[in-house]
């Protein structure tokens, strides 16, 4: 079978390559999005192809529709742990929680190097309207943010009003697994500190056992699901 993994979703900048320079990549991030520089009046468009630069997002190809997951919210305050949810109890799925004490609405992965859990940094989640395939699994989703992780600027849908208090129901990362027609499947965790946490006790986690059990099953079964009624991706 085909198989896809990932952890971040990349690809979110418009980009092209020069026919007669092919060597050169051309990147150009319009005026949306967390960029370290926004283009200059005018300078928008890719001069490889005359396309418009900026975020996919903004053309319609979300990272969700690949994915599952895209960019939501950034922060570094410290990372958060997830909470499995009764869609990853289903007997489809339930196999990537082989060997995981974690029960459905029991927190796991709050632990680890660098930011002292598996989601944090950048966070990903699923959103069926950006394209999350509608018979996506959310294996778990995060909990416990601060409010100093905030939303990225493509998921401000108005700048006039004052924000809710609170956490703001987007700031949250999503692991997501599910099939696709070809036979392929995708697993993405939707958090940079997810590689991090895999690493502490020498390995002997919850967030390294899900990433195993999930490779192992891509690795050695045709098909990594049996059959099941497809469920909702959150949103």
């Amino acid at each position: 079978m085909r198989v896809r993994a990932s952890g971040r979703a990349p690809g979110r900048l418009r980009s092209a390559r020069h026919a007669s320079v092919p060597q050169a990549l051309e990147i150009r991030r319009g005026h949306a999005g967390v960029a370290t520089w926004v283009s200059a009046p005018g300078e928008e468009h890719l001069a490889a192809t005359g396309e418009a630069g900026g975020l996919w997002r903004m053309r319609g190809r979300a990272p969700n529709i690949t994915f599952g997951v895209g960019f939501t919210a950034q922060g570094f305050d410290k990372a958060s742990g997830y909470r499995r949810t009764d869609a990853g109890a289903d007997p489809a799925v339930s196999w990537a929680f082989d060997g995981i004490e974690a029960r459905p609405g029991d927190v796991f992965g709050d632990v680890g190097p660098g930011l002292g859990g598996a989601a944090g940094d950048e966070l990903d989640r699923a959103d069926v309207a950006l394209g999350t395939p509608a018979d996506a699994f959310v294996l778990a989703s995060s909990t416990g943010h601060s409010q100093k992780i905030a939303l990225v600027p493509e998921e401000m849908d108005h700048g006039y009003a004052a924000t809710p208090p609170g956490i703001h129901p987007k700031v949250r990362s999503d692991v997501v697994i599910f099939q696709r027609p070809g036979g392929g499947a995708v697993f993405a965790v939707g958090s940079i500190a997810w590689s991090t946490a895999m690493s502490h006790q020498g390995g002997d986690n919850d967030t390294a056992r899900l990433t195993g059990n999930v490779l192992d099953r891509f690795r050695d079964a045709d098909e990594p699901f049996r059959d099941s009624p497809p469920v909702r991706s959150k949103e």
